[in-house]
């Protein structure tokens, strides 16, 4: 298919807060942003790689990974690592189990002029920036590449429809001061490996050229899990004829393309990958034979909608307005918009963590959905109910009733983890999949949620818990003995205060769901009794992380803890991380965060002291909960610092930031940092009254944000001086700041003043 030459209609952004930018090709820091550059659709997500390999970094290397502490561990590929991924598509690691399988990449676009090839880093090319537009989820390249006397300016566009499922789309502009052939090859490239494991059984690659002579490439795929994907990529040119090759792992379309300083060549790829298992149904059959820019209006009009319902606003700090837009973006990117999947722990941007779900799911992702897109918060809760055959079958594997949650789940809900210490031990888990239900039903006022679809996922989870308590001689109370906590370095512990909270919440959930139902082999009274009855060790005011913790050593970290630039883990043995009171991350602290309405302020304070200088913050998870409880404290200067450590994550390129994949985690606290931190929102499981205590910082000029709460969609709009809260939509609802009340009717603005 012909094209002809025109200027791109891509809407110029001028507002540099939607903009991540790379000033030029840099290999010390190109994998961070390619991770961070990841772009997606509920189909389909690809990492920000290069439309050129760079040379001298294979990407189908095998080598053996073994299991390990993946915050500590050191990775392959420190330069480069293409990504493709597919929600749903999973194949066996011969021992890491189930991983989400990196499928060959559709964004080859190599160009030759008679010996000269663009390669990325040559001496040849003089400018190489690219800038990531957060509101249009478009990726931007401007390349010179010069070629003895001509200066080639090149200007590579893509984007992963949100509108058409599998779609991308890209887009490469060249203009030249003087006359000049190229020679253009469009690839799919199968030359990748997943964790250095090659899960591709068969490639069958197939060309056909259409009645208007374009070419199109096919690639059926078969990977050792007996599932197919199917690529389908098309290369629009001002050339003609264009041909289509293919080789074992790499396709192609080729095309001799001519540039003249008044005829710049515009070319069009798009690819469609469609795999088995997906519940996203292929684009229409029109899609191939749609231009860039009519495609590009769909997919920026579909991004627009999905802002309106959660963007953060921030006036005073454009750097936390960047790291806010850049979180909300890949949230919104992750989302499978489907029960068959949920969010993988590295944002469908990478292999470190397997493309498993965690406690994430519910502790940091849940709440950003539930308060600004509920339709979607359901889907994460159902699919926990989807995965309760997993969950039984991983009771089942350890010879015990009912239904035990993956601490690292497939989208089976199979427990994938391959060390003993986590899949054994962390157990909370189980119980957090149930305050997730708890939290969605009340948020968004799903008022049948826990007695319909939820209900045998709550009683199977209860028969597995009253399974898991343990009695001690002569003590007639249940214990909850051999688990580990948030934490991650106390493991084997007993009572930890977190689990066995999350758990009693759990089983009284589960009372209330036999009263009504009365399963006959689970007593209501009995469910309770267990409930109300499961220690929380305490001395005085201070909530105790475990029955153990007075009993550890002193971690001594001035001595310990030589090289604070790495994580503590990576610079003692495993056995000092158990014996010692060094946390991995927030545990009671992230209790109190969770339930904050349960604790006294002299509670929260004494652990505060505590457990905070015993904390290494190895994990990434860590920032978000300590800036929550520092908020509550009135501790601001505390909060603002955890502020920073968390929202920067991604975005500090200079220290490895999303290398390895989002830290998507991270960037559902980062909004939680916002709204419930700073903005003082109390959550839907505190109350049922819209509630504010806002702690702006102190050089925040103002901050407005839309919120779904309970049927009603509100926007809210604060400042240093006042507080308002306009009503969207949905019922009146009743709003609550500095202890005032009001009740906002259907189109009004409520303003308090401080």
């Amino acid at each position: 298919m012909k094209i002809r030459p025109s200027p791109p209609t891509v809407p110029m952004m001028h507002d540099q807060s939607w903009l991540i930018e790379q000033p030029n090709f840099n290999p010390e820091t190109f994998k961070a942003y390619e991770g961070l550059f990841t772009l997606g659709s509920p189909a389909l997500h690809l990492r920000g790689s290069l439309e050129q390999l760079i040379h001298n970094h294979p990407q189908d290397t095998l080598y053996e990974r073994r299991a390990a502490n993946v915050t500590s561990e050191k990775f392959r590929h420190n330069v480069t690592k293409l990504g493709t991924y597919v929600p749903t598509v999973y194949a066996d690691h011969p021992t890491l189990n189930a991983q989400l399988v990196n499928l060959p990449s559709p964004l080859g676009l190599d160009i030759c002029c008679n010996n000269n090839t663009l390669h990325p880093g040559s001496p040849a090319i003089s400018r190489d920036t690219r800038t990531l537009d957060l509101r249009h989820a478009l990726l931007t390249r401007h390349t010179h590449w010069h070629i003895g006397q001509t200066q080639l300016r090149l200007t590579f566009e893509r984007f992963v429809s949100r509108t058409r499922p599998g779609l991308i789309a890209q887009r490469l502009s060249i203009e030249s001061d003087h006359p000049i052939d190229l020679q253009l090859a469009a690839t799919i490239d199968a030359r990748v490996t997943t964790n250095g494991y090659d899960h591709f059984s068969a490639l069958d690659w197939t060309t056909t050229t259409n009645p208007s002579n374009a070419t199109t490439l096919a690639l059926n795929l078969t990977l050792d899990s007996g599932q197919s994907v199917h690529y389908t990529s098309v290369l629009r040119t001002q050339a003609q004829p264009t041909r289509a090759s293919a080789a074992d792992r790499l396709g192609s379309i080729t095309a001799n393309i001519h540039v003249a300083p008044d005829q710049p060549a515009v070319i069009e790829k798009l690819t469609i990958i469609h795999a088995s298992s997906t519940p996203h149904p292929a684009p229409a059959r029109d899609t191939l034979d749609t231009s860039f820019d009519d495609l590009f209006a769909e997919h920026a009009a579909a991004w627009a909608e999905a802002w309106n319902t959660c963007d953060v606003h921030i006036e005073g700090d454009p750097h936390a307005q960047q790291a806010a837009r850049a979180a909300i973006f890949h949230l919104l990117r992750t989302h499978p918009h489907t029960d068959a999947a949920a969010i993988d722990a590295k944002g469908y941007a990478g292999e470190a963590y397997w493309g498993r779900f965690f406690w994430d799911t519910e502790m940091y992702l849940l709440p950003f959905f539930l308060y600004t897109q509920p339709q979607h918060a359901r889907d994460l809760v159902m699919f926990r109910v989807r995965t309760l055959p997993g969950a039984r079958h991983n009771a089942t594997r350890k010879g015990q009733p009912g239904a035990r949650f993956a601490w690292e789940s497939d989208c089976k809900g199979i427990e994938c983890c391959p060390n003993w210490q986590y899949a054994d031990h962390e157990i909370h888990v189980t119980a957090d999949v149930v305050f997730g239900f708890q939290h969605y039903a009340l948020a968004a006022a799903d008022d049948d949620f826990l007695n319909t679809h939820a209900r045998d996922t709550i009683l199977d989870i209860a028969r597995y818990f009253l399974d898991r308590v343990d009695f001690r001689a002569g003590d007639n109370r249940p214990h909850l003995l051999g688990v580990m906590g948030p934490d991650e370095y106390t493991p084997i512990s007993s009572n930890n205060a977190f689990t066995n909270r999350l758990v009693s919440r759990a089983l009284t959930q589960a009372a209330a769901a036999a009263a009504q139902h009365t399963p006959p082999d689970l007593d209501a009274q009995h469910l309770h009794s267990i409930a109300t009855q499961l220690p929380i060790p305490s001395d005085g005011d201070l909530i105790l992380q475990c029955d153990e913790w007075p009993l550890l050593a002193q971690p001594h970290f001035d001595t310990s803890w030589p090289d604070r630039s790495r994580t503590f883990a990576s610079q003692v043995p495993q056995e000092k991380l158990y014996r010692t009171r060094c946390l991995k991350q927030a545990d009671v602290l992230m209790l109190m965060a969770l339930l904050p309405h349960e604790f006294t302020d002299a509670q929260v304070l004494a652990a505060w002291n505590e457990y905070l200088p015993c904390t290494t913050h190895d994990s990434s998870l860590s920032a978000g909960a300590h800036m929550l409880v520092a908020s509550r404290l009135g501790l601001a200067d505390h909060a603002w610092n955890f502020w920073n450590m968390g929202s920067r994550l991604d975005l500090d390129v200079e220290h490895g930031g999303a290398a390895e994949g989002i830290h998507i985690a991270g960037a559902g606290a980062i909004w939680q940092m916002i709204v419930l931190g700073f903005a003082g929102l109390k959550t839907a499981i505190e109350t049922t009254s819209l509630t504010f205590t806002p702690r702006l910082p102190k050089h925040w000029t103002r901050l407005r944000f839309p919120l779904a709460w309970r049927n009603t969609r509100v926007m809210v709009n604060l400042d240093h001086a006042a507080l308002s809260v306009q009503h969207l939509a949905g019922p009146a609802l009743s709003v609550t700041v500095h202890a005032k009340q009001h009740t906002l009717t259907p189109g009004q603005t409520h303003t308090w003043r401080s």
